[in-house]
C-alpha cells in the first residue's frame, strides 16, 4: 500500500512518499519556493495570503504524485476555512474531523483514525513516529517537545510500551522561547530562537531574569485543549504576553543607561541554562533506555542535546526534527499500522528530497547572489 504525507498549512509545509517499505520522497517546499520562514504571519491580509506560495507548490506537488489509490496520511487535523485546504480536502474526499470529545483516544501511540484512506494521527504523534520510525536503536526513549499546539505538545514515550507521558504542563519551553523573541526581537522575529541560543554564548546569568523565567514555567496552568498555549494562574493569551510585556519595560527601566547588548546577551544566557535545567530535571527520574530521540521544534537546541549525554549514551535527532518532518512522521506511522512495518529500508534518511544538478549557469547564478 502506497502513503503519501502531508503536512500542509501554517508552515514548513512538505510532502512524503513511502512505497514497498522504502521512503522514496520526503520533501519540503521551502526547498522549491526558495522562501525562508514563508508563512509571515504578521503580514496576514486574508487566508489567500497567509497560505500562499509553499502551500501552492505543495498542492501542485500533490497533483503530480498521487495516485487513485494511495493512503494519504495528514499530520494534525487539517482547518477547512482556507481554500488551499479546500482544494485538497476536494480532491482526497476529506471529511471534517471533530476530536473535542475524544482526546482520552490519545493516550497511546499505537492509535490513530483512518476514514475513507485518509489517515490520521495528531500533529505531535507525527514528531514522535518521525523519531521513533527512522532511529538506529533497538530500544529507546523519545523527547518530543515543541513550541505550542493541541494535545501533548511536549511528550516523553519508551519504545517498550509506546504509552504517553503528557509533559505539555512541566516542558513547554517553546512558547517560552517563542514569546521571549517576541519582546527581545520584536513580532516580525518571532520564530527566532535560533538567533537567541546563539547569542546565550555572550551572556551570563542575570539573576532577575533567572527567577522570572522559573517562576513563568511553574506558574503555568495548561488549558486542556490547547495544552501548548496555556495560561498563568488562569490567565488568557492576551494576559500572558502581558506578564511578559510587563517584565521587560521593568527590565529595561532597570537597565537604561547600561550598554544595550548586555541585558539582551544576559537574558538569552540565562534562558538557555533555565530551558537545559528543566529538561535535565525532568528526564532524570523518566529515563529508561541508554538511547534517547529527541524531536520537534526545541530539539533543534543543540546545547539541550549535548547536555542529555550525560544521562544517555547516545542522542539522535533526526534532520527534519521541525514540523518539516511531520509528512514523514505520520506516513511512517501509517506504514507502520497499515502495511505492517516498523522498520523502513532506508539506512539514511537525510537525502530523499529533489535531486539538483550542479550546472555552469547555476554556480554563476549562486556566486552572483554571493556578492550582492
Amino acid at each position: 500500500m502506497r502513503i503519501i504525507g502531508l503536512n500542509y498549512g501554517l508552515h514548513d509545509q512538505s510532502i512524503a512518499i513511502i512505497e514497498n517499505n522504502e521512503i522514496i520522497l520526503s520533501h519540503e517546499m521551502e526547498r522549491e519556493t526558495r522562501i525562508k520562514k514563508n508563512y509571515i504571519f504578521h503580514k496576514a491580509v486574508n487566508h489567500e495570503i497567509f497560505f500562499s506560495e509553499s502551500n501552492r507548490v505543495l498542492y501542485e506537488r500533490f497533483l503530480k504524485e498521487t495516485k487513485p489509490d494511495d493512503v494519504i496520511a495528514i499530520a494534525g487535523f487539517a482547518d477547512t476555512s482556507n481554500s488551499l485546504d479546500t482544494k485538497i480536502h476536494t480532491m482526497i474526499n476529506y471529511k471534517k474531523i471533530d476530536l473535542g470529545d475524544t482526546i482520552d483516544s490519545w493516550r497511546n501511540f499505537n492509535n490513530y483514525i483512518i476514514k475513507d484512506k485518509v489517515y490520521h494521527i495528531t500533529h505531535h504523534f507525527a514528531h514522535v513516529a518521525y523519531a521513533y520510525f527512522t532511529n538506529p536503536f533497538d530500544e529507546f526513549d523519545v523527547l518530543s517537545y515543541d513550541s505550542t499546539g493541541r494535545w501533548y505538545s511536549a511528550i516523553f514515550l519508551n519504545s517498550e510500551d509506546n504509552v504517553i507521558v503528557d509533559l505539555s504542563y512541566e516542558l513547554n519551553l517553546g512558547s517560552l522561547w517563542l514569546f521571549s523573541s517576541w519582546h527581545l526581537r520584536g513580532m516580525e522575529h518571532v520564530d527566532d530562537a535560533g538567533i537567541l541560543m546563539g547569542a546565550a554564548a555572550y551572556g551570563e546569568v542575570n539573576l532577575e531574569v533567572y527567577d522570572f523565567l522559573k517562576t513563568f514555567i511553574k506558574k503555568r496552568v495548561i488549558d486542556p485543549m490547547r495544552p501548548g498555549w496555556g495560561s498563568i494562574q488562569g490567565k488568557s493569551q492576551e494576559e500572558k504576553m502581558g506578564v511578559f510585556s510587563d517584565f521587560f519595560t521593568d527590565a529595561n527601566k532597570l537597565n537604561k543607561g547600561n550598554d544595550r547588548y548586555k541585558f539582551y546577551f544576559d537574558y538569552c544566557h540565562t534562558l538557555q541554562k533555565v530551558s537545559e535545567e528543566t529538561v535535565m530535571e525532568l528526564m532524570k527520574p523518566l529515563q529508561k533506555s541508554k538511547n534517547l530521540c529527541t524531536v520537534g521544534g526545541c530539539a533543534l537546541n543543540g546545547y539541550i542535546n549535548m547536555k542529555l549525554h550525560d544521562l544517555y549514551d547516545e542522542v539522535y535527532t533526526p534532520p527534519a526534527c521541525h514540523d518539516a518532518g511531520l509528512s514523514l512522521g505520520v506516513a511512517l506511522h501509517a506504514n507502520w499500522k497499515l502495511n505492517k512495518n516498523k522498520k523502513i529500508k532506508n539506512k539514511n534518511i537525510a537525502y530523499l528530497g529533489k535531486e539538483y544538478s550542479v550546472t555552469e549557469e547555476l554556480v554563476k547564478q549562486l556566486c552572483m547572489n554571493t556578492n550582492n
